[in-house]
Formats: structure tokens, C-alpha cells, sequence
């Protein structure tokens, strides 16, 4: 089993189309990473940070807010809409330019970072 995954996209109704393309993720088996729900926000009708599209991705996965975590790279959006859900929210910042007061959220520099958030470590997920 591992961990449910859920792409929340302010997309314009072809972002899971995009990412297949790509081969970055799909729902279920493919080239990309395997994830159980792609939400387009031109697609169910919600945009961030409206708390109702996070809790649509929680529905989708099963999942209760103290469960989640949610990186993504914008604070209203993203962060603030996330945490507005309950859930925990991680701005993904590989630069360090958040204009945020230091200390109002948790932010991750790389992809890598969010694994111990996970409980998971680099070396687990390579082996």
C-alpha cells in the first residue's frame, strides 16, 4: 500500500492530460508516478485556496485533514488554503524568496525534504 497521493491543480481543465503526457504522474499504473486522484480546478469547479477543493482531494483519498500534508509553491493558495482545510501545509520554496515572517509556516527547499514530514528517509525510498 503505500502513502495516497493527490495532485491539486489551479489548472485550466487539462492538467492531468499534461502530466500524463509528460510522464510525470497518472492515476493508477504508467510511465510517470502512479497517483490515486488528479483535481483540475476548471474541471470540479473549485479553486484554491477554497478549503472545499482540499477537502475534496481528503474525500477522494479517504483521508481526514490531520492525516494530510500539502506541499505547494504559493502561499495564499497553496499554504494558506491548505491550513484554512486543517491540513498541514508545506511551501515548497527552493529559493528561500517567501515575504512570509519567518516562522508563520514550514517550507521545504527540494522535493527530497517533504520525505521526512512523511516519516520516510531518501534512503528507504531508493532502495
Amino acid at each position: 500500500a503505500g502513502i495516497p497521493v493527490a495532485v491539486v491543480s489551479q489548472a485550466d481543465g487539462t492538467i492531468e492530460s499534461m502530466l500524463q503526457e509528460a510522464q510525470m504522474c497518472q492515476v493508477g499504473d504508467g510511465p510517470g508516478v502512479p497517483v490515486d486522484t488528479i483535481l483540475d480546478s476548471e474541471v470540479v469547479g473549485l479553486n484554491k485556496p477554497d478549503p472545499r477543493f482540499f477537502q475534496l482531494a481528503l474525500d477522494r483519498l479517504g483521508a481526514r485533514p490531520e492525516q494530510a500534508i500539502h506541499v505547494g509553491d504559493t502561499v495564499r493558495a497553496d499554504v494558506h488554503g491548505a491550513q484554512d482545510a486543517g491540513i498541514r501545509a508545506l511551501h515548497y520554496d527552493p529559493y528561500g524568496h517567501c515575504d512570509d515572517e519567518p516562522g508563520a509556516h514550514e517550507h521545504v527547499r527540494s522535493m527530497a525534504d517533504v520525505l521526512p514530514y512523511l516519516g520516510l528517509h531518501l534512503e528507504r525510498v531508493r532502495a
